[in-house]
């Protein structure tokens, strides 16, 4: 297999404040994931806007220009270029056989409505915990303990929603998703007033709404540098 002749297609959005915050180890990381060739890997960095606005952009490849134009044409057509989207954040470390394992795990649930898995990888300053989990009726957000996948038996998980700092979406979904894909919605709390979620929780709770499943694997994990 060569780069002339990849296997799949990536789209990898990095999301960050500004290149600084961009670490040492996101960059081996992604070096590693371009030098294999069983990737066709579009690397795609957006800085100095939300995290929420950012990862829109990555997905469409896109800016506001394109956007206020011929969005639709604009999208279609980027959409049409990748067949997955790697979504990472600047701290994220992982290498490309996790990137292969999550690709490979799409195929035993190919024709199914599983459309995002991740690599778990450890809260920061919680290390007991991953960043996924599950929501309640008020969408409070509770995160798994890495003991309770760790201890499983079977490869795959079902969650509620999962961070964005490793985590792998089908292209299809950008198709049939209302745009915007991320977005900070606003929840009832239940206790008199209103409040925000974070933009990978919004996406989680957009797709389950669609009927989506949302997984995490045991098999193989990423991290966040401390």
């Amino acid at each position: 297999m060569t780069k002339e002749n990849p296997s799949i297609r990536l789209r990898v959005g990095l999301v960050v404040y500004n290149d600084k915050s961009i670490t040492p180890e996101t960059v081996k990381s992604i070096h590693c994931l371009c030098e294999d060739n069983y990737f066709e890997t579009d690397i795609v960095k957006v800085t100095g806007v939300s995290a929420c606005a950012g990862r829109n952009l990555a997905v469409s490849k896109g800016n506001p220009l394109d956007f206020r134009t011929d969005f639709e044409a604009h999208l279609k057509k980027s959409l049409l270029s990748f067949d997955y989207f790697l979504s990472i954040d600047g701290d994220s470390v992982f290498d490309s056989s996790t990137i292969r394992e999550l690709t490979s795990l799409f195929e035993v649930y190919k024709n199914t409505k599983v459309i995002g898995i991740c690599a778990p990888y450890p809260r920061r300053n919680h290390c007991h915990e991953i960043v996924a989990g599950y929501l309640d009726d008020k969408f409070n957000n509770n995160f798994l303990k890495l003991h309770e996948i760790s201890h499983k038996s079977v490869p795959m998980i079902d969650v509620d929603w999962f961070g964005m700092g490793c985590s792998l979406i089908k292209s299809e979904y950008f198709y049939t998703a209302k745009y915007p894909w991320f977005r900070v919605p606003i929840i009832d709390t239940g206790k008199g007033y209103e409040d925000y979620t974070t933009e990978d929780i919004g996406f989680c709770i957009e797709a389950k709404k669609l009927g989506y499943i949302l997984k995490i694997t045991n098999h193989c994990f990423s991290g966040h540098v401390c």
